[in-house]
């Protein structure tokens, strides 16, 4: 039967992960001896970590798939948070569709180029993308519109209330939370 090459493989799986998590973030191996999880599963398996321990899980297979998984997570997570800032940004999602309706024109234009298309159907596409944005753009102004007299209202009422004790900066602080300003 195989024996685990150093005292880290010995080690529950959780503990592994939380050693390859400090390796990672560049944690000296005298702070990860005294990290709270792995000193109480050193101390509950009976094993010590030496250097050595160190430099063979950084040459493990484990250690290499546990990198390359985080490396991978992290680049996921900053595609979703670039993707999310665009759409929620002013004008975002207007900003994408020109982008969009831009590719397509130019790649339009290189079939023209190639004699694939025709200028009636560039004409055409033209057209149809004009609209796209523009009824987009409706409905977006539409809901903005509605927003604002849902928040007019709001704001007569309260001016109306002849309750006293109203706070006008928590009304504010609240209107600014319903508009998105608050941060």
């Amino acid at each position: 039967m195989a024996r685990p090459r150093n005292n880290i493989a010995r080690l529950a799986a959780e503990i592994r992960i939380r050693i390859a998590e400090l390796l990672d973030d560049g944690a000296t191996h005298d702070a990860i001896r005294a990290d709270d999880q792995v000193a109480a599963a050193c101390k509950a398996a009976g094993v010590e970590l030496h250097g050595s321990s160190f430099l063979a899980y950084q040459a493990s297979a484990e250690f290499a798939e546990f990198r390359e998984r985080r490396r991978q997570w992290r680049d996921d997570s900053e595609r979703d948070r670039m993707a999310a800032a665009m759409i929620n940004a002013e004008g975002g999602l207007r900003d994408m569709a020109d982008v969009a309706a831009y590719e397509l024109m130019r790649k339009a234009m290189d079939q023209i180029k190639h004699g694939e298309l025709g200028s009636q159907d560039l004409a055409h596409l033209g057209k149809v993308l004009k609209d796209s944005v523009s009824r987009d753009w409706q409905k977006e102004r539409a809901l903005l519109l509605a927003k604002i007299a849902e928040l007019s209202a709001t704001i007569t009422r309260l001016s109306q209330s002849k309750e006293s004790g109203i706070d006008s900066n928590r009304v504010a602080d609240k209107l600014d939370e319903a508009l998105g300003l608050k941060r």
